[in-house]
């Protein structure tokens, strides 16, 4: 155990340095997770050239108050605001794609007839239509780009060394909270969950999702509710639970034959246990990784290496795609359905 907590403190993506050199990373999107991007892209060590780049202008004062409240900008650290993709250089060393999900592949596909950038780090939900998946994917070929799609619990190295100790055994995962919002936040546990397993031969099940569809947070999109199943072909399971209702924290349980974790996510409190401990509970305290504090280290991965401890885009593409196709089987008649698209973000 002493070990597992030594392992522990090397926290994100270890082995990050800096080269010195001096970089253009763009940031589209100003929203809230834009302005979360900003705020730890401004902790980069090497000198920055940040551009970001949203039509609306309160959103760009809202960016630039963000940075101000962070205060963590360094001067080498230099800004630049933009109402529109034209503004850009043409060359960036890095691009966050921040927009919604509604308007992702069309931002992507006039950024990339604009400027060339070798790098993109995405939001997810990546898309609202399965056509768009196909598009994008032919899009980054043709212009040889490299993607990664924004979900970090696998960058924890916590999760690294619970992968390890699984060792591809049949795994199951159980998350439940009030108002999780399946719609957005499923895909963050879908990914954790295949990346701890090893296994990509996910079916999904609906059947106990709530039949009413609820508003999300942010205007003109939808959000479920209910409990998603999820199988593996080697008999690992994936249940992620939101109730419509309540005030329920978030708790996370993962087990399989060699290890039992549980995680208090408010509490940011974790359990772990397993042979070496004779199956008896050891704590340890477990941050919740913050977006203002990890941005600046995938982007230092991926200007170093060429490559980031996220998932790729081809991988998150694929279950993306799965729970899309089972979010529209469960949607019924609707208007936007019949469009081939599915309103989450």
């Amino acid at each position: 155990m002493n070990a597992f907590k030594q392992d522990l403190k090397k926290g994100f993506y270890p082995g990050v340095e800096s080269t010195g050199k001096q970089i253009v990373i763009a940031v589209i999107g100003a929203g809230a997770i834009g302005q979360r991007h900003l705020q730890a892209l401004s902790l980069m060590d090497r000198p920055v050239n940040l551009e970001v780049v949203d039509p609306s202008s309160e959103a760009l004062q809202k960016a630039e108050r963000a940075l101000q409240e962070a205060g963590s900008a360094q001067q080498i650290i230099t800004v630049h605001y933009h109402h529109n993709l034209e503004e850009l250089p043409s060359h960036l060393d890095l691009a966050v794609i921040a927009v919604t999900a509604d308007v992702r592949c069309a931002v992507l596909e006039d950024l990339l007839s604009r400027v060339t950038v070798p790098y993109l780090i995405l939001e997810k939900v990546l898309f609202q239509k399965l056509s768009d998946y196909v598009r994008v994917r032919k899009l980054l070929e043709k212009n040889g780009t490299k993607a990664w799609v924004n979900c970090p619990l696998r960058t924890v190295a916590c999760f690294k060394l619970l992968r390890r100790k699984i060792e591809g055994r049949p795994l199951h995962y159980s998350l439940c909270a009030s108002h999780l919002g399946l719609g957005c936040n499923s895909i963050h546990h879908l990914d954790l969950f295949a990346f701890l397993g090893g296994q990509n031969d996910l079916t999904l099940d609906t059947s106990l999702l709530d039949e009413e569809i609820a508003a999300a947070k942010r205007p003109g999109f939808i959000e479920f509710t209910g409990t998603l199943i999820g199988r593996t072909g080697n008999g690992g399971t994936l249940r992620i639970t939101s109730y419509r209702r309540g005030s329920v924290p978030p708790l996370l349980t993962i087990s399989c034959e060699a290890v039992r974790f549980i995680y208090r996510i408010n509490e940011q409190k974790a359990w772990i246990a397993g042979p070496w401990s004779g199956w008896r509970w050891r704590f340890f305290p477990l941050p919740f990784p913050m977006q203002s504090r990890l941005t600046h280290l995938a982007a230092g991965q991926i200007l170093n290496d060429g490559f980031s401890d996220l998932p790729a885009f081809e991988e998150s593409a694929l279950l993306h795609m799965l729970l899309l196709q089972a979010f529209l089987q469960k949607t019924g008649p609707h208007r936007w359905k019949e469009d081939g698209l599915c309103p989450i973000t």
